[in-house]
């Protein structure tokens, strides 16, 4: 996803999770193939079970057991 870069909105800033979607980043998605999206998908999949600990890994499974991402799932190359 070269060239694509999502910046937070300064209104957001230390409310915590929020985010606000602008129209740009909206047509920007929209032009995005499958596979760029796929791509995009996997990346941030792998970007937040690596920043987890294995306990935090295992504790989401308590409500979602059937969510588990199998590693041959996850990027290697990031």
């Amino acid at each position: 996803m070269e060239g694509i870069t999502y910046e937070p909105i300064k209104e957001n800033e230390g409310i915590g999770f929020s985010y606000t979607v602008t129209e740009e980043q909206v047509r920007r998605h929209q032009s995005l193939s499958p596979e760029e999206i796929f791509d995009w998908i996997q990346q941030t999949a792998t970007f937040i079970y690596e920043l987890q600990t294995p306990e935090e890994r295992e504790h989401k499974y308590i409500f979602k057991p059937n969510k588990r991402i199998p590693l041959e799932f996850l990027r290697k190359d990031i």
